[in-house]
């Protein structure tokens, strides 16, 4: 989707921000291994792409099991997005002692972010909205540009499997990896990327970074459709990476 379909979407959305419970599982359960390998002993920088309303480490599990403070900056390019996420942290602060959180309204492929490097990239399902592929190595490319070396860079995305199949008003197209959704003018608008496995990692090794954690699990979903929330075994299945920048 465009910027402007995005703000649109933030703009209107009322409803509470809550961390993706997957990614917090990811970060959980296989990325805080990686995290905790980084030996520098100074503040943690995190950097958190398409963050949109809010920081997945408002999720007290996450927060809680990191003993060093996490200087995190949250990106997005919506405007909306980025406001209400700055307005709800000044309330919430006080909560969360051990984190210093930024947002800056910035999209992923204008270059390397903030002029800064950091330990850990996170994409908070970012990746899959990129809709072209030069987009995407292009965003890879920045992301690598902006890790100290040695970062990890922390993929969660939609990757396609032979039973995956969607019903109206959504449609893919495979010959791009593009699933389009039809709009209420009966307009097809390309609204996800759902690449191969294999075109993933083509594309990150690529970009130079070195592939240390790669799987599929086998019941794990993401539900493209916004409007519903039990997943379905047609639904994309998804692809978990861990890269680093050597």
């Amino acid at each position: 989707m465009s910027q402007e379909l995005f703000d649109q979407v933030y703009k209107k959305d009322k409803t509470v921000f809550i961390p993706s419970e997957s990614l917090c599982d990811f970060y959980k359960t296989k990325a805080k291994t990686w995290v905790d390998r980084i030996e520098e002993r100074v503040p943690l920088s995190i950097l958190e792409l398409g963050c949109g309303r809010g920081t997945l480490f408002e999720n007290t599990d996450l927060s809680e099991m990191e003993e060093r403070l996490l200087l995190i900056t949250g990106i997005d390019y919506s405007f909306w997005a980025i406001e209400k996420a700055k307005s709800r942290w000044r309330t919430m602060r006080s909560d969360f002692p051990n984190l210093n959180v930024q947002f800056f309204m910035k999209n992923v492929l204008d270059g390397p972010q903030l002029e800064k490097n950091y330990h850990v990239v996170l994409d908070s399902h970012l990746y899959h909205c990129l809709l072209d592929k030069n987009d995407q190595l292009k965003a890879l490319k920045n992301v690598r540009a902006s890790l100290k070396k040695g970062g990890i860079f922390v993929l969660e995305t939609m990757v396609s499997h032979e039973g995956m199949r969607f019903q109206d008003p959504f449609f893919y197209e495979e010959k791009n990896s593009l699933l389009l959704k039809e709009d209420r003018w009966g307009t097809l608008i390309a609204f996800r990327s759902i690449p191969s496995p294999l075109e993933i990692e083509r594309s990150i090794l690529e970009t130079g970074f070195s592939i240390e954690y790669f799987t599929i699990p086998t019941l794990l979903r993401i539900i493209p459709d916004e409007k519903r929330r039990e997943p379905l075994d047609t639904d994309p299945q998804c692809l978990r990476i861990i890269c680093r920048k050597t």
